[in-house]
């Protein structure tokens, strides 16, 4: 009777082990999943907050020296369109964020990416922040007849406002790193930049999802010109963040 139930249980053997691993890694995916979230978490209540201008709810998840410029700083109010955030590296302590923001201000929306660095002190508290430009890597897809019409219909109008000189409508045509750029100057130049433009045609080269670059080549005034142009899809449309 003995060796029939050691039997029994040697011939159940193998699957006990399986549920016994398949419990351990269970529980191992479901800690690295909540570590994640409460990361993601503390790192979206904060952009929230310094995009909205919610300066003492900011504070609550900022240390270090982000902790201290808010001290000293004057917040400015944008409304929050979105929030993606990808977690590239991190600990039980310590955590490196990517996060593409996307806000309105006055009706126009602007985009902005991020280096987030957070540190668990009492909770999970950001201790780092600093722009980075539009991330491009990988593999691209192919890109639609849609899209790409939209692309150049933008850069054409862009194209159009520089003509003309029209200093404050350029800036709907443009996010990121391009606006930035644009508005830095602050005053209108005393003359338009080019003339006249033509033959404007437009040659997919990469793009992941939001992102585009494509290749603008045209005629302006009397010579040629030929550039590499980042695109991002905003939920206003294309929008030239690189030039």
């Amino acid at each position: 009777m003995s060796q029939q139930k050691g039997g029994n249980m040697n011939k159940y053997k193998p699957f006990i082990i399986i549920l016994i691993v398949f419990g351990i890694l269970s529980y191992v995916g479901f800690t690295r999943v909540t570590l994640l979230n409460s990361i993601k978490q503390a790192e979206n209540k904060f952009i929230t907050a310094l995009v909205t201008g919610n300066m003492e709810e900011a504070k609550k998840h900022a240390d270090g020296k982000v902790l201290w410029h808010l001290n000293s700083a004057t917040l400015p109010k944008a409304k929050l369109e979105n929030i993606e955030t990808s977690v590239v590296a991190y600990s039980n302590n310590w955590a490196q964020v990517d996060t593409t923001v996307e806000f309105s201000v006055n009706g126009i929306n602007d985009i902005g990416w991020y280096r987030v660095e957070l540190a668990k002190t009492g909770g999970w508290k950001v201790i780092s922040i600093r722009q980075t430009d539009c991330p491009v890597f990988g593999r691209g897809s192919k890109i639609s007849e849609q899209d790409l019409e939209s692309i150049k219909r933008v850069f054409a109008d862009y194209l159009e406002k520089v003509k003309t000189n029209d200093f404050k409508d350029i800036g709907k045509y443009l996010a990121g790193p391009a606006r930035s750029a644009h508005e830095a100057h602050q005053t209108e130049l005393s003359s338009p930049l080019i003339q006249q433009y033509s033959n404007l045609t437009i040659k997919p080269l990469w793009i992941d999802g939001k992102t585009a670059l494509v290749k603008c080549t045209y005629k302006v005034d009397d010579r040629d010109a030929e550039v590499i142009a980042g695109f991002y899809k905003t939920s206003q449309g294309w929008k030239l963040v690189k030039i």
